[in-house]
């Protein structure tokens, strides 16, 4: 995106948002009585220490310290409700990775979508947008409980389909699939799409005082092998008990807000993202993904547990065996007051073949942290430490353990 666009847009929405009233969602200009924008905003800044223990040719331990403030996430939206059914979304986003820190990073549009919405049963979303692969993918990146996103939610189809650490700054070498057409390239977030164009049906509806369903289908252009048109399809459904997770994304921690227990199952699938010469020929090989996951956020008292789990299921037809397989992740929190300590712990075990006890795309990994809430989602202050062993040597230099720790402040409206 260009500075002329750019900086204009920002100060349309400082005016704004100086003249509006502050909600989480954002700045609101009246049109009539049934239509009006809104603004909004998201910023995650944040300094990332990294340090590796690397085993050199002479068997000694030496120590990489590798130190870097980043912006991880600073979007721009503009939303806008026309009439009573129809409604449209903008957002760009900009992030800087470490490794060109000094030439900073890009501004590009991630979202671009209409929602036509005659009941809160059956929406139609057409344009740029988050397919429903999993939870995480469909849980907002201003709302999350362990400062990103588990490394299993970057197995997806879009998402590079490959592992990471480092609070998900860093791919892990050897864990994807370099499919033809992901985008993916080196450097700390990768150049994946993240979001797919296509068509997403959503409802929300309640099927009991206590008990309320979310459902999504979609159907997308996804990811082609050379030669190759097929459609990627996706589907999720989710039933929450007690109160409702209303709207297309969910949050990773209500803070207390909510009582609710969520079940939840996701599909994702396309044909042909793969095609390799053969001696008879070409082989195409086909993405699937299957997730079960469960979700509870519950007060106690002035105080809150959140708690989620999930396992997951990606398969390649054995096109990328070290990316392929299945693994789970849990994470818990405990909010006092304005205070939430929280710990994660996460493993995949990839369809590789051992080799000398060792399985290429393997890895274990546990964080801990605390978040401190100034103002609840819309700004607070994290930190945490994470600890990730890979079952295999990283690099040629025999590096297999990266602990992380991450400051950061984040603020959304």
């Amino acid at each position: 995106m260009s500075k002329r666009f750019l900086i204009p847009f920002l100060a349309l929405v400082v005016v704004v948002a100086a003249s509006g009233t502050a909600a989480i969602a954002g700045a609101k200009i009246k049109i009539n009585d049934d239509s009006e924008i809104d603004f909004g905003f998201r910023l995650q800044t944040l300094f990332n220490s990294t340090k590796a223990d690397i085993d050199s040719t002479d068997g000694e331990t030496r120590l990489e310290t590798d130190n870097n403030f980043l912006i991880r996430r600073a979007r721009l939206r503009v939303g806008a409700t026309i009439g009573t059914k129809f409604a449209i979304f903008l957002q760009t986003e900009f992030n800087e990775e470490a490794s060109v820190n000094a030439l900073g990073g890009d501004v590009r549009l991630i979202d671009a979508f209409v929602t036509y919405k005659p009941t809160k049963y059956f929406n139609v979303i057409v344009g740029e947008n988050m397919a429903p692969a999993t939870r995480q993918n469909m849980t907002s990146s201003g709302a999350l409980l362990a400062i990103d996103r588990p490394s299993m939610a970057n197995k997806t189809l879009t998402w590079g389909l490959r592992g990471k650490h480092d609070f998900t700054i860093s791919t892990t070498p050897q864990s994807g699939a370099s499919l033809p057409g992901d985008e993916t390239r080196t450097g700390i977030f990768g150049k994946v799409g993240v979001r797919d164009l296509g068509v997403t049906l959503f409802g929300n509806p309640d099927v009991g005082d206590a008990a309320h369903l979310k459902y999504y289908v979609g159907v997308y252009d996804g990811i082609n092998a050379q030669g190759s048109d097929t459609m990627r399809m996706t589907g999720r459904v989710q039933l929450n008990l007690w109160d409702a997770e209303s709207g297309y994304y969910n949050l990773a921690t209500y803070l207390g807000k909510k009582k609710t227990l969520a079940f939840g199952l996701s599909y994702d699938t396309q044909s042909e993202v793969a095609r390799v010469a053969q001696e008879v020929g070409f082989t195409t090989f086909d993405y699937k993904l299957t997730e079960v996951d469960v979700f509870l956020d519950y007060p106690i008292g002035d105080n809150a547990i959140t708690a989620e789990a999930a396992w997951e299921k990606m398969d390649l037809d054995g096109f990328a065996p070290s990316a392929e397989g299945d693994g789970f992740y849990i994470q818990a929190g405990y909010l006092v007051k304005k205070l939430q300590p929280w710990v994660k712990y996460e493993t995949w075990s990839s369809d590789a073949t051992s080799v000398g006890g060792n399985t290429a795309g393997d890895y274990n990994l546990t964080s801990l942290g605390l978040s401190y809430f100034f103002h609840g989602h819309n700004a607070n202050l994290k930190l945490g430490y994470e600890m990730f062993k890979a079952d295999y040597a990283l690099d040629v230099t025999g590096e297999d353990k990266v602990n992380s720790f991450v400051i950061g402040f984040f603020t959304t409206y």
